[in-house]
């Protein structure tokens, strides 16, 4: 099995630790917070981006086209 930690269909957390590289989104840089799968289907990890990038070093792309934000 090639994530033993995560339940059947999950993602890993964090894909570096399995040696994969990871990807984010420019418009992701920077936030103060942000959420993501954590292994199973039910649970998610929450944290600033600054401390996702210190920890992964993802690779910096993007990947999602830009969309106006609606005003309030």
């Amino acid at each position: 099995m090639l994530y033993a930690e995560c339940e059947v269909g999950a993602m890993p957390p964090f894909g570096a630790a399995y040696g994969h590289r990871v990807f984010v989104d420019r418009c992701l840089v920077g936030e103060p917070e942000m959420v993501f799968s954590a292994g199973t289907h039910t649970d998610a990890i929450r944290m600033h981006y600054g401390d996702f990038a210190d920890v992964i070093r993802p690779v910096v792309a993007s990947i999602v086209a830009s969309m106006p934000r609606e005003t309030v």
